[in-house]
């Protein structure tokens, strides 16, 4: 199917489901449904295309950015992407002018996953302060207080958005409107 050809952003969301593969053996297995979706200029979102892995990769999602530009896409503005490691060198070999945006839903999910239940909210609430800033400075500064405030109890947070701040910030250069859109690969969030 051709795509009609558009600059867009592309979303590209990866839930997992667990389905039984033997009724037999009554085992379930992983597998991965991968959507893209692309948003338009005038404000539309479509789907691009649905794919089923049993896995996913970087390797995996090239040959499927490879073949949304065979279709049509001749560039994207901003990938949104889970923490897949390779898929943001993915994305910009085949669109070297992308942004690539990590995921905060993502990131905020995997980094609550070091956090007990009792301290969860509050965790959630000081990340929230990083996320929601107006500015990449203010978001630093809120940074560095969740560091201050929380790298003793729980130090894998605070270094896991260091190491990833390069694809964490881009987000920040769009107004509040457009950051509802590329801050999470989760399309009901929006």
């Amino acid at each position: 199917m051709a795509i009609t050809p558009a600059r867009c952003g592309l979303s590209c969301a990866v839930p997992r489901l667990y389905s039984r593969q033997s009724a037999r053996y009554r085992h379930s297995t992983q597998q991965s449904h991968l959507s893209c979706h692309r948003h338009v200029l005038q404000g539309e979102k479509e789907v691009l295309g649905l794919w089923i892995a049993q896995t996913e990769g970087a390797k995996f999602w090239l040959n499927v950015v490879t073949e949304l530009k065979n279709r049509g896409v001749q560039d994207s503005f901003i990938a949104c992407v889970d923490g897949l490691k390779g898929f943001p060198e993915a994305i910009e070999s085949v669109h070297p002018k992308a942004i690539v945006q990590l995921c905060i839903v993502h990131l905020v999910r995997n980094s609550l996953n070091y956090v007990g239940w009792n301290k969860r909210k509050e965790v959630a609430a000081d990340l929230r302060c990083i996320y929601t800033a107006a500015t990449v400075n203010e978001a630093e500064q809120h940074l560095a207080a969740f560091e201050d405030k929380w790298n003793h109890a729980y130090p894998s947070i605070a270094k896991s958005w260091r190491n990833n701040w390069e694809r964490v910030i881009p987000f920040f250069a769009f107004p509040p409107e457009i950051r509802k859109i590329i801050y999470t690969t989760n399309a009901c969030v929006i």
